[in-house]
């Protein structure tokens, strides 16, 4: 079984194709819209959120069959058809150009997957188990969301607001001040709404530690 290298992509303005207009297509045009990408999407039949989409100027979409050429100059490649042949033919086409591709829900035919996520604000938890198991996959991303609520985005917010502040202190004061923070009791807090105890924690009394 291959070994992945985990990585978070910074897909902005990148060129991106989806072959494929259905409903999983749809799925990951939206992701990748919110992390503004530049998408093309290759269909002969389109979901109609995907031509909505189109009509708002938010993606381009060619109708027709998937051609070669339409792989130049793109970044990466999500196919995300039920057509084994045509998912084939993709990814070959895609490894004789070194183009990144990943062909939904077959990992043999794929140069990347792409993880189960949960999101909390800009918190990101991704798992894989390298194509092993999908379904553990989604055992584990259940058990984060049910542990993890929406109190670790507000947590995250709170430690981006004071991130300078904590970088001009020595790392032996930073550390002593995040390690009396981070731990179960802060989630709680956050649940009572006491958002200035712990921003006070952080120094936001008066900026000091």
């Amino acid at each position: 079984m291959k070994k992945y290298y985990p990585a978070f992509l910074d897909v902005s303005k990148k060129n991106i194709l989806i072959i494929g207009g259905g409903t999983i297509a749809l799925r990951k045009i939206l992701s990748l819209l919110k992390c503004g990408a530049k998408i093309s999407v290759v269909a002969i039949k389109f979901h109609s959120r995907i031509l909505a989409l189109q009509d708002q100027k938010k993606i381009v979409i060619v109708k027709g069959e998937f051609k070669k050429e339409q792989l130049n100059h793109r970044d990466l490649v999500f196919c995300a058809t039920d057509n084994h042949e045509l998912n084939q033919t993709v990814a070959q086409a895609c490894f004789e150009k070194e183009v990144w591709v990943n062909v939904v829900d077959n990992p043999s035919l794929c140069s990347f997957i792409v993880p189960s996520t949960v999101n909390r604000g800009e918190v990101v938890f991704a798992i894989s188990t390298g194509g092993a198991s999908p379904a553990l996959s989604k055992y584990l991303r259940k058990k984060i969301e049910l542990y993890f609520g929406k109190e670790l985005g507000t947590l995250s917010q709170i430690l981006k607001k004071y991130r300078a502040q904590l970088l001009e202190i020595s790392l032996q004061k930073r550390r002593k001040v995040l390690e009396e923070l981070l731990n179960d009791k802060v989630f709680v807090d956050l649940k009572k709404g006491k958002i200035k105890q712990i921003e006070q924690k952080l120094g936001g009394n008066n900026g000091n530690f």
